[in-house]
C-alpha cells in the first residue's frame, strides 16, 4: 500500500462560498463574500481581489468594493457536506474527514473493482459534481501528507497526482507555505532569513531549524511535551528528505501541525 499512491485527499473549492453560488445563480462568476464582520469563506473571484479568510469586513470590502456579502447558512453547508460525504462513503469504506469540506479517502484494494487511483478520483469529482453540484479538488499520493499538498497545488477544481518516485521532484519547489501546518507567523521566519522553498528547508540541519521555528512561536503560547515535539522535530524539512516519503505522521496524528503552530 504505501508504495503506491493510494491515499486522496479531497477538498471542496471555497466551500460556503461555492454553496452560495450554487444556490443562487445571480451569485456564479462574481466575487462573494460569506460573513460580514470577519470573513468565514470567499469565492475565487473575491480571492483574486485579494479578499481573505478572516479579515475583517470592512478590508475586504475595500479591497473589492464590488463583492457581495451574504450572511453564512450554516445548515446549508452542513447538509452539502453531510451528501459529499455520502459521495465518498459510495467510492471507498475507508474516509477520514478532516473538517466539514475535507477528507481522505484510501482506495487501495480497489483497483479491480473501481479502477486506478487516478481513475476513481476522476469518478469522485465528477460524482461531487453531479450530485451536489459542488466543484472539488483531490489531490493523490502515497501518503496523507503528500496528498493533502497535492490538492492545495491543484486548487480550484483540479486533480494532482504525485507519482512515488517524484515525490521529492514535486516537494522541493514549492514554496514553504504549501507545508501542511506551516502558518504565516512561521514562513515569515523562514523567508526572513531567505528560505523560501520546501528544498531549501530540507536542507536545514534538523537543530538549526528547530531553534529558528521556536523563535517563531509568540511567548507563553507553546504547550507541547517533550516527546510529541520530538517526533514532530524528527520528520520535519530539515531531515534531508526523510520525512518527505514517510509522511504519515502529518496526517491524523497532526504533529507537524502542532509544532509549527507553536
Amino acid at each position: 500500500m504505501f508504495d503506491k499512491a493510494t491515499i486522496l485527499h479531497a477538498d471542496l473549492d471555497a466551500f460556503y462560498a461555492s454553496v452560495e453560488q450554487r444556490d443562487d445563480p445571480a451569485l456564479r462568476g462574481r466575487p462573494v463574500i460569506v460573513g460580514g464582520g470577519v470573513v468565514l469563506a470567499a469565492s475565487y473571484q473575491a480571492k483574486a481581489c485579494g479578499v481573505r479568510t478572516a479579515m475583517s469586513g470592512r478590508a475586504a470590502r475595500e479591497v473589492c468594493p464590488e463583492a457581495i456579502v451574504v450572511e453564512p447558512r450554516m445548515s446549508a453547508y452542513s447538509q452539502a457536506s453531510k451528501a459529499v460525504f455520502e459521495v465518498f462513503e459510495q467510492t471507498t469504506p475507508i474516509v477520514e474527514g478532516l473538517s466539514i469540506d475535507e477528507a481522505f479517502l484510501d482506495v487501495s484494494g480497489l483497483g479491480k473493482v473501481s479502477g486506478t487511483p487516478v481513475e476513481i478520483a476522476t469518478q469522485l469529482r465528477k460524482d461531487v459534481l453531479d450530485q451536489v453540484g459542488l466543484a472539488i479538488t483531490v489531490g493523490v499520493a502515497r501518503t496523507k501528507f503528500l496528498a493533502k499538498v497535492a490538492s492545495g497545488v491543484a486548487k480550484p477544481d483540479g486533480l494532482l497526482v504525485v507519482p512515488p518516485a517524484g515525490e521529492l521532484d514535486f516537494l522541493h519547489p514549492l514554496p514553504v507555505e504549501r507545508l501542511w501546518g506551516v502558518g504565516p507567523v512561521t514562513a515569515e521566519k523562514l523567508r526572513d532569513r531567505g528560505i523560501t522553498t520546501v528544498g531549501q528547508v530540507a536542507q536545514i540541519d534538523e537543530s538549526a531549524l528547530v531553534v529558528m521555528l521556536a523563535a517563531a512561536a509568540p511567548a507563553g503560547t507553546c504547550t507541547r511535551s517533550p516527546t510529541t515535539a520530538t517526533r514532530g522535530r524528527s520528520r520535519s524539512a530539515g531531515a534531508a528528505g526523510r520525512w518527505a516519503p514517510n509522511g504519515h505522521w502529518a496526517g491524523k496524528s497532526g504533529r507537524w501541525t502542532t509544532w509549527t503552530r507553536c
